[in-house]
């Protein structure tokens, strides 16, 4: 059985993505690749990666607005294959 990370190891996690999700930066950094499928390898189960969506989920009054559009692309771009990051907003689904 394994176990969700916990909502702080999960922003620390997607903290070197911002940039990139804000529009800032025009390229993925090999730290938030890294993070990600650092992560994506702590929640092999669904109910792990729903908690792991509700901390992002959570996040986003600091988050703030992000690229959607790159956001979907994260996992592939990563060569991470596990899970597909849902739209990021304040009303994200995380059942699925």
């Amino acid at each position: 059985m394994s176990v969700a990370p916990s909502c702080d190891a999960v922003i620390t996690s997607f903290a070197p993505c911002l940039s990139y999700l804000k529009n800032v930066g025009s390229v993925l950094s090999t730290s938030c690749c890294d993070n990600i499928k650092v992560l994506d390898q702590q929640v092999p189960e669904k109910e792990d990666r729903k908690s792991v969506c509700q901390c992002i989920k959570l996040a986003v009054p600091i988050i703030g607005t992000v690229n959607n559009t790159r956001v979907q692309g994260v996992s592939n771009s990563c060569g991470s294959k596990l899970y597909e990051i849902p739209p990021i907003s304040p009303d994200m689904n995380c059942d699925k």
